[in-house]
């Protein structure tokens, strides 16, 4: 009997992974006509950012608890969640599963888990103070990662899928969207006072670069995210656990793209006719911000969390001046970057794509970049005003909001003193689609 297959998309970040997803789920009825399941009714629609993150949690509490009840609990979970996707799988009767996370490549990244292990370490003194300890240690757990998420397949014949962007290109773009989704920001100044003793540890290699020389948190990001840029170290775990035959790299260049990104995906991955898409998932697309407002944001640090991406992306565009000044590296720098990386990705291109030059990426690289000339006072002024108007908008509907949810907690507490328990399920339903009702419009305004 033939085995099932998987096919597991692992992106990388910042490589058209969100277009690819959003593919999959508008084009689901074709994906089931071809024999395709794609495991759309999980968790928020991201199966593999799911799955990804239960596997991440056993190992998190592998490494603070050791083996136990707990990892144990933490294991049954993951399986139960993955045996739930299997069965729906079977019940379908198609041939192959795809699952899409680019979560799944990165190695472990102080970044990514630092709060983790922050709130299983809660009740110890210590802290973050063996975070260094952890990093290691968790790094090592990374082929123990895969080999759980194999584990969990064992069942399907398993092929990988990877695209990769050229280091520089890939980091910057990177960096811009950290920026505008403000999540890490915090995070960044809580590390701040161990970055010099992180680089001292575990190594920097662009030791002629300094912080003084690039936007705020940019030289912090690229201290503790560069490893995650040597791609032929993490493709080698990969190749050691599912074999180097069933990776399948895809360097990310537009010029490789005949027909766009998405189309190419589902001719090459599932040989589906690009005119029978329903949605080629473009306009999902992160929109990268302008420069100047990267620098708002970073140099005045005075704007809050609920801003929604949208809402940047909208007020960058009237800045008219997105497609100026994106680049961030030096020229030197630049090719500082790529020549320490340009040994790992020749080996990449004759080891996985039989490449026999040795070049992962043909494209050109920029050496005539003009300098980011600083935001200007006018400019600042501009998205004073912009931010200003926002939060007025925001503050508005807050107020409206407030008042329903007064009003749901007088009619609950006069429902519970009566006791009419025979009409509080209809009122609760019809209390909860006001407070649905308010979420949406708040987003509504709140990008407008």
């Amino acid at each position: 009997m033939k085995r099932p297959q998987l096919i597991l998309h692992i992106g990388i970040q910042k490589t058209g992974s969100t277009s690819i997803q959003r593919a999959l789920e508008s084009n689901i009825k074709l994906l089931n006509s071809e024999m395709i399941y794609y495991p759309l009714e999980f968790v928020n629609n991201i199966f593999g950012k799911e799955l990804n993150t239960l596997i991440n949690n056993e190992l998190l509490y592998y490494a603070k608890y050791g083996e136990g009840k707990v990892v144990e609990e933490q294991r049954k979970k993951t399986e139960r969640f993955v045996s739930k996707a299997i069965k729906k799988f079977f019940r379908s009767k198609c041939e192959k599963m795809i699952v899409s996370d680019e979560s799944f490549y990165p190695r472990w990244d102080i970044i990514e888990f630092y709060e983790d292990i922050s709130n299983i370490r809660q009740n110890e003194k210590d802290g973050v103070d063996n975070i260094f300890g952890f990093y290691v240690f968790c790094e090592d757990l990374y082929k123990e990662k895969l080999k759980r998420l194999k584990q969990l397949f064992k069942d399907f014949d398993i092929e990988i899928i990877c695209y990769l962007r050229r280091q520089d290109l890939q980091f910057e773009s990177h960096y811009n969207q950290v920026i505008k989704a403000m999540t890490l920001l915090p995070i960044f100044e809580k590390n701040k006072i161990y970055l010099e003793e992180f680089k001292e540890l575990y190594g920097f290699p662009f030791h002629e670069l300094t912080s003084s020389d690039y936007p705020r948190f940019f030289y912090d990001f690229l201290v503790y995210r560069y490893r995650n840029l040597c791609y032929y170290e993490t493709l080698s775990v990969w190749a050691d656990v599912f074999g180097k035959e069933s990776i399948l790299i895809k360097p990310f260049e537009q010029r490789l793209f005949k027909n766009g990104l998405v189309e190419d995906f589902f001719v090459d991955v599932f040989n589906i006719d690009k005119n029978k898409l329903v949605d080629n998932g473009q306009r999902h697309l992160y929109k990268r911000i302008s420069r100047d407002l990267v620098e708002y944001i970073i140099t005045l640090n005075n704007i809050p969390k609920r801003v929604h991406t949208e809402t940047l992306e909208k007020i960058s565009l009237k800045l008219n001046n997105i497609c100026m000044y994106h680049h961030y590296f030096s020229t030197n720098d630049r090719m500082q970057l790529l020549n320490y990386f340009k040994e790992g990705n020749e080996k990449i291109a004759r080891k996985f794509l039989n490449r026999e030059d040795g070049i992962l990426f043909y494209e050109d690289i920029d050496t005539k970049q003009e300098a980011y000339p600083g935001l200007s006072i006018e400019t600042k002024l501009f998205l004073d005003k912009e931010f200003e108007q926002f939060f007025k908008r925001s503050y508005r509907i807050c107020f409206i909001i407030q008042i329903f949810i007064e009003v749901k907690k007088r009619v609950q507490n006069y429902l519970i003193t009566n006791k009419n328990l025979k009409i509080i399920g209809k009122i609760k339903v019809y209390l909860y689609s006001i407070v649905i009702m308010c979420g949406k419009t708040i987003k509504r305004f709140s990008i407008g």
